[in-house]
């Protein structure tokens, strides 16, 4: 994780860690870095969620 942190920009030590983290877990670490996120869940086969998750990112995040 160290690496990963310390490196310039993302790349695949931090993508390895953070496969292993679930989704709370991965937000609180962006959260505490100082930026924005949040997490939802959804069956993304139903093409009303993708909308929906879509309209609740903007909601969220802004346009």
């Amino acid at each position: 994780y160290e690496e990963a942190k310390s490196a310039l920009r993302p790349g695949m030590p931090l993508y390895h860690y953070l496969r292993t983290k679930n989704a709370e877990e991965v937000v609180d670490s962006i959260l505490t870095d100082g930026g924005l996120a949040d997490a939802w869940e959804t069956d993304l086969r139903d093409p009303d969620n993708v909308l929906n998750l879509l309209d609740r990112v903007e909601s969220r995040f802004g346009s």
